[in-house]
């Protein structure tokens, strides 16, 4: 199951003994399972870029859903976006979530967390520290 603050994607394993064999070709059309960060683009002279962040991006479409899976992110994004996640949140480019996207991410391990309650479980379960969460 994968969660962020408005989709919750949840996707049949592998495990015959866990879940019904798959019927359809989800997987062979998605094999990450899962949907990929829409990241907005823009032709440059450089090649294809993404803006450095949502108030950027006039120019910039999002790409199809294909499309998407073949680009890769780390040569698309800006450094300072890039390496600030160990796994790029969903909503990185949504106007709305931007501004709590750095208080949702955990500073051990850079993980995104689409909820604080969540980060905050994340930390005492995985990290063993107890307390107030720091952002």
């Amino acid at each position: 199951m994968c969660t962020s603050q408005y989709l919750t994607e949840i996707v049949k394993c592998f495990d015959v003994n866990c879940c019904q064999k798959v019927q359809i070709s989800f997987f062979h059309t998605v094999p990450s399972r899962f949907l990929p960060t829409p990241i907005p683009v823009c032709q440059t002279v450089e090649g294809l870029k993404a803006p450095i962040n949502r108030a950027d991006s006039d120019n910039y479409k999002f790409s199809s859903l294909f499309a998407a899976q073949i680009l890769k992110a780390d040569e698309l994004l800006p450094r300072s976006v890039g390496s600030s996640y160990k796994v790029l949140p969903y909503y990185l480019y949504c106007h709305s979530v931007q501004s709590v996207l750095p208080t949702r991410v955990c500073k051990h391990c850079s993980l995104y967390f689409a909820f604080n309650v969540i980060l905050k479980k994340h930390i005492i379960g995985v990290h063993k520290i107890t307390g107030k969460c720091q952002s």
